[in-house]
């Protein structure tokens, strides 16, 4: 099975997510410890957000990797787990609310639309939005 990256490059999805990983080399943390769930943004979920507060986040990296670990929750949630358990802490020590609706699984409030996807060290949700602690 796939790493972290690998995975989310074959879901062709989440390309801005692997480059912001990169910038706080992430990707080690994630294929060796853990296990993780994670919560990744589409590509559209970065263009959604205002062009200065993207560049504010590619500027600070410090504060890129606390929103990070803000989509990061420590060991393996498939969405039924996440059903049952609708109240999850992050890697960044905030927690994200999971609940159902109109049929739609949400943590916080967006949008689980690619669900329970593996990778060797967890699972990964591909969300419509970036989570902001």
């Amino acid at each position: 099975m796939d790493g972290i990256i690998e995975t989310l490059q074959h879901l062709g999805e989440t390309t801005i997510f692997i480059k912001l990983m990169a910038l706080t080399k992430l990707e080690e943390k994630l294929n060796t410890e853990g296990p993780f769930t994670i919560f990744a943004p589409n590509d559209e979920a970065f263009s959604e957000l205002p062009a200065e507060i993207f560049q504010e986040l590619t500027a600070n990296l410090e504060s890129l990797r606390e929103i990070l670990f803000y989509h990061i929750v420590p060991g393996e949630l498939m969405s039924e787990e996440l059903i049952a358990n609708p109240v999850i802490t992050t890697l960044e020590g905030e927690d994200l609310l999971v609940e159902i609706l109109d049929d739609t699984l949400e943590v916080n409030d967006a949008a689980i639309i690619t669900p329970d996807v593996p990778y060797f060290n967890g699972w990964i949700h591909v969300i419509d939005a970036v989570l902001m602690p």
